[in-house]
């Protein structure tokens, strides 16, 4: 037999059609309120600042890769 759960849903399935979970609530970390009182505030990154970070942490790991091979290869020859 099904033990039921604390809202009368048997443990181990999905609840009802309707019965969603309630989400949690929104975290900050404490660090942040002191962060704010000392003149920091946190900046949006658009879209252009993505694709260049994206675009400048892909060349850094072909580089890095690049070296690796070329390490290996001083191995094998």
């Amino acid at each position: 037999m099904l033990s039921a759960g604390p809202h009368g849903i048997p443990s181990g399935s999905s609840p009802p059609v309707g019965l969603l979970p309630k989400p949690f609530p929104p975290f900050q970390h404490p660090g942040h309120h002191l962060l704010e009182e000392n003149g920091f505030k946190q900046q949006k990154l658009g879209t252009n600042h993505l694709v260049f970070i994206s675009l400048a942490l892909y060349l850094l790991l072909y580089k890095r890769e690049i070296v690796h091979l070329s390490r290996l290869e001083c191995f094998i020859r």
